[in-house]
């Protein structure tokens, strides 16, 4: 037995939905029986150049403008109703015990959007005809007589008023059933399918066989064609419906401000890439083949890391690299027959590509080379982990943490943390053209080279001042916000 998908239905449900199906059968078969007679009739006033029936209609245009208005309002709620279903999320509407019948009803309109839009289309399509047939009578039929009167002919009376209903009949469909009900059930999407979703889908199970037949006209390569496209575009929206559900989420205190943070690197995982999260060539600590054992082994014991990069005389010839185990347990010749393979890759690799890779050959180092083939920094897994679950520090970590917070608007933050990053955390507008790091966007502000200890700049509401100097690259900057006292020093 077929069966509408709603657990529970009243008496009202049913009489509404029964009257409306019948309405849009009565209307489908009078959209098909009536058309050749309105075509003959309106033939023949023209033909026999008789000016009598444009006044004589059997209804007067008070009445035709009632039943204008109720087919206008039914047009526009289907329309409503489609722009609505097509921005619900089945994700938000997941069915439960404790559910009520018209969250129900939200759920299953969620869950087959495709077939309640068609009916839809179905409930402003045929209201549209009648629209067409009577506003089109309304207005040529008292229009026409006016253009004769005026000195036109009959035939060029007949095209001009009809022409002009035509227009003022489209533009105020467009304008009244299409524009304005869309906007509207944007801003009361949920109040109007819980309103009007168990109507909705009992009218689609009384309308099942019309719409059946419906689309056995549009199948095909066609039909498949649209079908994917659809799916796609479903696609597409996915990823924005999880976000926003992750706000609510949040804000509804049904996940807390970490999980939501893991959610949100999980999604900017894709975007994120080498260059972004790489160590460095200032930063990277390599051993080198032109050393003794016991320098690369002073080396290595200073800084305490697993897997080194080795290089033969500078950093844009990485030949390898070598586990601090096999370092230990070899002597220099030895050593040189450890060194093991080193993955590398260009700096526009995406992280998640990058990640793969490492699984694929085993690895947890890689090299990130620059557009000229020389060496631009070091990604390893640790550093790919952290874009998931953030900053992790072993009893070897020393550094302090990228954003130290010193006082009201006033934080320490790391010369090489990026501007994205800073930008959402201080909630800034620095551009990030041309520069990844704070520290590189300072030193293109200043006046001065090299950068010392001291110098300060201001851009926006925030003042930066350089607190370290490691050679030429700022390591540490004090970014405060601006108090009335600094616009007065700036100023003058």
């Amino acid at each position: 037995m077929i069966s509408s998908g709603l657990r529970s239905l009243d008496i009202k449900d049913y009489f509404i939905a029964i009257i409306s199906s019948g309405a849009a059968y009565i209307s489908a078969i009078v959209c098909g029986v009536m058309t050749p007679y309105l075509i003959k009739r309106r033939w023949t006033r023209y033909r026999i150049r008789d000016t009598g029936p444009y006044l004589s209609d059997p209804l007067s245009f008070g009445i035709y403008a009632i039943i204008i208005l109720v087919l206008a309002l039914i047009s526009g709620l289907f329309a409503a109703l489609d722009s609505a279903i097509g921005r619900l999320s089945l994700v938000r509407h997941k069915v439960s015990s404790q559910e009520t019948d018209r969250q129900e009803a939200l759920t299953i309109l969620a869950a087959d959007k495709a077939k309640y839009r068609t009916t839809c289309q179905l409930g402003i399509f045929l209201p549209v005809i009648g629209l067409g047939w009577l506003s089109e009578a309304a207005i040529s039929s008292r229009l026409a007589p006016v253009l004769e009167n005026m000195g036109l002919d009959i035939w060029p009376a007949a095209v001009l008023s009809t022409t002009l209903a035509i227009v003022v009949i489209t533009l105020t469909y467009l304008g009244a059933g299409r524009w304005i009900p869309s906007v509207l059930s944007s801003h009361f999407q949920e109040h109007l399918l819980r309103k009007s979703g168990r109507f909705l889908i009992l009218f689609t199970f009384f309308m099942s066989p019309l719409i059946w037949f419906l689309n056995i006209g549009v199948r095909g390569p066609a039909h498949r064609e649209s079908t994917h496209l659809s799916v796609k575009r479903e696609k597409v929206q996915s990823e924005e419906e999880w976000l926003q559900l992750m706000k609510d989420s949040k804000n509804d205190g049904i996940i807390d401000a970490f999980e939501y943070t893991l959610l949100d690197n999980i999604f900017d995982f894709s975007a994120t890439t080498a260059r972004e999260i790489m160590i460095p060539r200032t930063e990277m600590i390599c051993l080198n083949t032109e050393w003794t054992i016991q320098e690369n082994l002073t080396i290595a014991s200073m800084q305490m890391r697993t897997r080194y990069p080795v290089c033969t005389g500078d950093k844009d010839q990485i030949i390898g690299f070598v586990h601090l185990k096999d370092l230990f347990m070899s002597g220099m010749e030895e050593y040189l027959t450890t060194i093991r393979p080193i993955l590398s890759v260009p700096e526009s690799t995406s992280i998640a590509i990058l990640l793969k890779q490492m699984k694929m050959e085993r690895t947890q180092i890689a090299i990130v080379i620059d557009e000229y083939g020389g060496t631009s920094g070091l990604v390893t897994l640790e550093d790919i982990v952290e874009e998931i679950l953030g900053e992790i520090q072993d009893e070897f970590d020393n550094e302090r943490p990228l954003v130290e917070y010193i006082g009201a608007s006033e934080y320490s933050i790391d010369g090489l943390i990026l501007l994205e990053e800073l930008n959402q955390l201080l909630s800034l507008d620095i551009e990030e053209s041309g520069y990844d790091t704070l520290g590189g966007w300072v030193l293109s502000m200043l006046n001065s080279f090299p950068p010392k200890p001291g110098d300060c700049i201001s851009y926006g509401d925030y003042q930066y001042r350089i607190e370290e100097v490691d050679h030429h690259r700022i390591s540490r900057i004090e970014v405060k916000k601006k108090t009335v006292s600094n616009h007065k020093e700036a100023g003058a």
